[in-house]
């Protein structure tokens, strides 16, 4: 059985994707735990918040937080959390 360069070149490409497939998959459940351990604080830290009396408005890029006449936007585009994530 022959095979050309061009198999070979196919067969490359079907490794490579299958591969990268595997690495993609792989990574998953870690960022699955990592979404729900800042959800999990950023709702804490909105109850906080309720608790002060503000009121705290999601929006696709901003929060808004508003207080009797005083109103607050966050641009959350821009922000990276500050706290190091640590094991409970």
């Amino acid at each position: 059985m022959k095979f050309s360069i061009r198999d070979l070149l196919w067969l490359t490409v079907v490794v490579a994707l299958a591969l990268s497939w595997w690495i993609d998959r792989r990574n998953r459940p870690q960022e699955l735990v990592d979404a729900i351990w800042w959800k999990t604080r950023t709702g804490a830290l909105e109850e906080v918040l309720r608790d002060m009396d503000w009121d705290v408005r999601w929006e696709p890029e901003s929060v808004r937080l508003s207080k009797g006449t005083a109103t607050f936007v966050i641009d959350t585009t821009h922000f990276q959390p500050s706290a190091v994530k640590r094991a409970p």
